[in-house]
């Protein structure tokens, strides 16, 4: 058991001082810092629109969802009073995007699932009122199969 223990324990020494023969340098990516309005703001959830690849989706922590219709350079909030889904006990957790159809989002929040049929811009409790919904999933076969947890 002691022999066992002590040759881990080399080994794992040995890794994180050795160092790694195999590894290679991102040069395709490039990292940039962005910002969202009225921060700050915790992203619990990204998500990219299936037919649109410049358009990403952001659920985040005070409860607000923001777009970006240009790969992430800017930004915009889409949710407040005049939206549905703004609120305290609204705090938006994940979100789904209908595979078939990205106009149709899902959002688990701390109070249910909500959902939009225009891109965000308005939003209704759409099932699980006053249930925490952790995790939102759409079947890509059959997009009127909806999970959540």
């Amino acid at each position: 058991m002691d022999s066992t223990r002590s040759i881990l324990c080399a080994v794992l020494l040995l890794g994180l001082l050795l160092p790694a023969s195999n590894a290679c340098a991102d040069t395709t990516n490039v990292w940039t810092t962005g910002t969202l309005s009225g921060g700050p703001h915790i992203v619990l959830d990204l998500k990219r629109a299936p037919n649109t690849a410049d358009t990403l989706y952001a659920a985040t922590l005070p409860g607000t969802v923001f777009r970006s219709t240009d790969r992430g350079i800017t930004w915009t909030e889409l949710s407040g009073a005049s939206t549905g889904i703004a609120g305290p006990d609204r705090t938006v957790l994940s979100l789904a995007i209908n595979p078939r159809n990205s106009a149709v989002i899902y959002a688990g929040m701390l109070n249910g699932v909500y959902k939009t049929q225009d891109r965000g811009t308005t939003w209704t409790q759409s099932g699980l009122a006053g249930v925490q919904v952790n995790r939102v999933l759409v079947m890509p076969v059959d997009t009127t199969r909806i999970y959540a947890s």
